[in-house]
């Protein structure tokens, strides 16, 4: 988790460890994420659980999810905010 960080898209590193424990769920994730960054608590991980994780056909884009984490990721100090 903390390769995120260092700029790794989340959702690679979701299909990382799916790929290594492919029984993972996305609460599984999210609890996770949770612990490498507590101080996002609910606001992540409501956004992993929506994610349409491999296999699914709902939810979120890898996209779309790495978008909203990182937004999360900025708003508790975990990365800084870019001027775009």
């Amino acid at each position: 988790m903390k390769r995120i960080l260092e700029g790794a898209n989340p959702s690679d590193i979701f299909k990382e460890l799916l790929r290594d424990k492919p029984t993972l769920t996305t609460g599984d994730l999210a609890l996770e994420f949770r612990k490498a960054f507590p101080s996002t608590g609910v606001d992540g991980m409501s956004v992993i659980w929506k994610w349409k994780m491999p296999g699914t056909k709902v939810g979120l884009s890898d996209a779309a999810l790495d978008e909203q984490l990182a937004k999360w990721l900025k708003a508790y100090g975990y990365l800084p905010e870019t001027n775009s």
